[in-house]
């Protein structure tokens, strides 16, 4: 069965006629339309590993004090820098 067969037969469905060949095409050479294995983005930012540094790492900023937040006129002296009228 072709696709524009399909396409006919189903008209309440949005489906191009290039994305439904496609998935005609591998369905007949594969027998199968599952995802080649490997293929996709790698699923490895939620392992075990990953959320222990995550929360490592959020203990270590509780406990790290808060950076000093300077004002203009104490960079430029905190930088020997002198402060020019315009």
């Amino acid at each position: 069965m072709g696709s524009k067969k399909l396409l006919n037969e189903f008209p309440s469905k949005n489906w191009a006629t290039s994305g439904l060949g496609s998935v005609l095409r591998r369905t007949d050479a594969t027998a199968s339309v599952d995802r080649k294995v490997g293929s996709g983005r790698p699923r490895s930012a939620r392992t075990s590993v990953n959320q222990h540094h995550k929360g490592r790492r959020a203990q270590l900023e509780k406990k790290m004090p808060p950076a000093p937040i300077k004002v203009h006129g104490e960079l430029s002296k905190s930088q020997g820098l002198q402060e020019v009228p315009l």
